[in-house]
């Protein structure tokens, strides 16, 4: 155990911050094990007996690490890399699917935009599109590759998504391992690594085609370029930056949650009084954000038309409105029929239906103002996010094509016959690395240690976003890489003196 870091009224802050994620982190593990709503069926007492022996077999794993002081190799890490890749291109053949909904739109529009050069044409897309252009980002990468990859004959677009969300991962992944080294030492990156081989979704979430997956790798690739930025000097540490601020970009290109990570880094450079790094991350980052999105909402009305965007285009009280299921058996997709979306759609003017949703999310604060109303939404809202350890990758997999073809499907999915088994594993494995998770963060802030502020800030945020925006067991699958790198950080008193005085 290393040595308690020295009074300093800005690290109290950032420390304050870090130990937010502790009660949230508790009260899913308690809410999802002695609770029961019928969104899943689930042995309550089974939930307690495989979360309680997972957590004690995973900390006997890492104080057996850390006490060996066992360190990861970079022949290790690549190996099982390329293990994960193989496998994920293995499974996307076994689950081979016909998208459907939000997949599907982008697929078809992806296709459309690389063939004609325009997905507007057809619609379906003119219409969905208008109401959810934050996807179109992904549109506009799944064209890019089509058309790169039809200049060499590739035109099987659903392997070439599946390839690029592999590559994707085995970056994240990579960059994981090295972040969790140079947070703490080796013996927490090969913990982390470890912890990853036990999350199974991992082995075949590339077949789901969606943001889910391809969002996981960017607060990993995020955190590890800040972690460079700071350790590195003069021209290095400018190169580190600007990527620090490219790739929140494209992260944000995917899905907006990811800039959760870069926030949190400056936050943590700000707090660690790290002044210079924090204002050059800020100052690049803001404008490459600004540069990016203002460059997307130009390519977004050319292809549907501004009038059209500003009419259509589904705002933050839509999905405030659908955070707020205020009865049990009301919500989006999950409890009741998920009428919210045939209530935003059935204005034309955008000015009446925010004004009627506002009144909407007002009257439903008013009537949860009882602690007891207000408990009882958010123990549903939770068990909706949190619930399911398998993440519901299989929701989006399984498509329109049910039938169970192999065994691989028997077990991923909702009606395979293994899935009640697969299902109480991975939640009960999902709610240990949050009893670990927590675990890293009293102790990191028993010895006053920040370097992983970023991570438990991280996920404070996620929680944040996850609590008052619309929810689905899928929506925090972007953030498991960061949960088992918070599982995997340990105090080490060299490696935490060496960064704070390099830091400087």
């Amino acid at each position: 155990m290393g040595h308690k870091q020295p009074f300093r009224p800005l690290s109290w802050f950032l420390l304050l911050g870090m130990a937010l994620s502790i009660p949230c982190l508790a009260a899913t593990v308690l809410n999802n094990c002695l609770i029961y709503w019928p969104l899943y069926a689930h042995s309550r007492l089974g939930f307690c007996i495989l979360t309680l022996l997972f957590t004690a077999l995973l900390l006997l794993l890492k104080r057996w690490i850390t006490h060996k002081g066992i360190h990861l190799s970079n022949r290790f890490l690549y190996i099982a890399a390329a293990c994960f890749f193989c496998i994920q291109i293995i499974t996307a053949a076994l689950l081979r699917h016909t998208p459907f909904t939000d997949t599907e739109q982008i697929v078809t529009a992806a296709v459309n935009l690389a063939n004609t050069g325009a997905f507007e044409t057809s619609a379906r897309s003119y219409q969905y599109f208008s109401w959810y252009p934050f996807n179109l980002g992904t549109v506009y990468l799944y064209a890019f590759l089509f058309r790169i990859l039809r200049i060499v004959g590739i035109t099987d677009h659903y392997m070439i998504i599946a390839v690029f969300a592999g590559i994707l991962f085995a970056a994240g992944f990579i960059c994981g391992a090295k972040a969790a080294e140079s947070i703490c030492d080796g013996s927490t990156a090969l913990l982390f690594v470890l912890l990853c081989l036990l999350c199974f979704p991992f082995y075949y979430c590339t077949a789901e085609l969606y943001t889910d997956v391809l969002a996981l790798p960017f607060p990993m690739i995020v955190l590890y370029l800040y972690r460079r930025a700071q350790e590195k000097r003069g021209k290095a540490r400018i190169v580190c930056i600007v990527l620090f601020a490219l790739f929140s970009l494209f992260g944000f290109f995917i899905r907006v949650t990811t800039l959760i990570m870069p926030f949190a880094c400056l936050i943590s450079a700000l707090f660690q009084k790290q002044f210079r790094l924090f204002f050059v991350c800020l100052v690049l980052t803001t404008a490459c954000l600004l540069a990016g999105n203002t460059a997307m909402e130009a390519a977004n009305e050319r292809h549907l038309g501004k009038e059209n965007l500003r009419v259509h285009r589904l705002s933050i009280w839509h999905y405030l409105a659908m955070g707020l299921p205020a009865q049990p058996d009301e919500g989006y997709g999950q409890y009741g029929d998920g009428g919210w979306l045939l209530l935003s759609t059935s204005f034309d003017d955008p000015e009446a239906r925010d004004r009627h949703l506002m009144t909407e999310v007002r009257d439903r604060l008013y009537y949860l103002r009882y602690p007891s109303r207000m408990a009882n939404m958010l123990s549903r809202k939770n068990v909706s996010t949190f619930g399911d350890g398998t993440f519901h990758l299989n929701q989006l997999i399984e498509a329109d094509e049910h039938e169970i073809t192999n065994s691989l499907k028997s077990v991923i999915y909702g009606n395979g016959s293994l899935y009640p088994v697969y299902f109480h594993l991975c939640s009960a494995l999902f709610y240990a690395q949050m009893i670990l998770a927590g675990l890293s963060c009293v102790e990191a802030i028993a010895m006053r240690r920040t370097d992983g502020a970023p991570v438990f800030l991280c996920i404070v945020g996620a929680f944040i976003y996850l609590t008052f925006w619309e929810t689905n067991a899928r929506y925090f699958f972007m953030f498991e890489f960061l949960l088992l790198l918070a599982a995997s950080i340990h105090s080490v008193p060299d490696v935490d003196a060496h960064h704070l005085s390099r830091s400087r």
